[in-house]
């Protein structure tokens, strides 16, 4: 199985460093412009499947993708962003203070009325448990949100989480991995990057 990831393009709230979750914030113009890269950078994939979340950032940076490929956009609200409950819509510092507070590492906090770190890895491990089963030897594009990807790459790739900065990919970052189930995956592409053979 052939796994496509790419994080939605900029937002309104990403440009303003506001939490989202699951709150709506449409694709700023810079937001598009990364999308029809996106778009260009994948046209010559063969890509049999795409997923999204139901946000509407990412449905529409699928939508741009999708141009050249004309598939069936599977939305599904596994797909969502890590729920930041009662910090939603608030000032990134605010999430950040509270975890240091908190005294707890970043990815076990789990926010008053949302999720943890944790708690996004496992629901993507289980939704990558479905993907191999129905598609096992197709390319798959997943467009989701930074999070997601994040703890996937994490996961497959058996990383730890000081890596998380080469691993945590920016607006519209493609990551591209090869996959003979999930406990073999070799990584072909990060945030944009071809992986060089050695």
């Amino acid at each position: 199985m052939k796994l496509i990831l790419v994080r939605h393009g900029q937002s309104e709230h990403n440009f303003k460093g506001i939490m989202q979750g699951h709150i709506p914030s449409q694709l700023t113009e810079e937001g598009r412009k990364q999308a029809r890269d996106v778009a260009n950078l994948l046209k010559n994939e063969h890509i049999d499947v795409i997923y999204a979340s139901d946000l509407g950032r990412v449905v529409e940076t699928a939508n741009i993708i999708n141009i050249f490929h004309k598939k069936e956009i599977k939305i599904t609200l596994v797909l969502r962003e890590r729920a930041m409950g009662k910090f939603e819509g608030q000032p990134a510092e605010i999430l950040d203070q509270a975890v240091k507070d908190s005294g707890e590492p970043y990815h076990i906090f789990r926010p008053e009325g949302g999720e943890s770190c944790l708690d996004t890895r496992k629901k993507m491990i289980l939704f990558l448990d479905e993907l191999i089963a129905k598609h096992s030897h197709k390319t798959i594009l997943l467009v989701t949100s930074g999070g997601n990807i994040l703890e996937l790459l994490l996961y497959l790739l058996n990383k730890s989480r000081e890596d998380y900065k080469k691993y945590n990919p920016p607006n519209c970052g493609v990551s591209i991995l090869e996959c003979n189930g999930k406990n073999s995956c070799k990584l072909l592409m990060i945030n944009s990057k071809k992986i060089e053979e050695e």
